[in-house]
């Protein structure tokens, strides 16, 4: 998700324009900078479960990644989306290298 993509939604979820539990979930962490899914759960009256489906709809966006200690999670930033890109770009480029050192028998 872009710089801009992450600016429009939390827009939407700050004029109240998306009211969904994913919005609800999303405004709750980036209002704490980061929480636990047992503080989300407290804070917002919600099962567990129901914190990790919204949970795992934010992550899939890029909205939100875990920190940290396991279950500990806080809204994603550019600096954090650039790094995730850098690494990504990373495995792509070995990928393509053992690739081809397969290919060419160097591996």
């Amino acid at each position: 998700m872009s710089k801009h993509s992450i600016q429009t939604y939390w827009e939407q979820v700050e004029s109240g324009q998306l009211t969904n539990g994913k919005a609800a979930l999303y405004r709750t962490i980036r209002n704490a900078g980061r929480m636990t899914t047992k503080e989300m759960a407290s804070a917002l009256n919600w099962k567990l479960s129901t914190i990790t489906g919204r949970l795992s709809e934010l992550m899939d966006e890029g909205l939100v990644h875990e920190i940290g200690s396991p279950g500990t999670y806080q809204c994603t930033t550019m600096e954090v989306m650039r790094a995730m890109h850098k690494t990504h770009r990373r495995q792509i480029r070995y990928q393509k290298w053992v690739a081809l050192g397969k290919q060419n028998g160097w591996l």
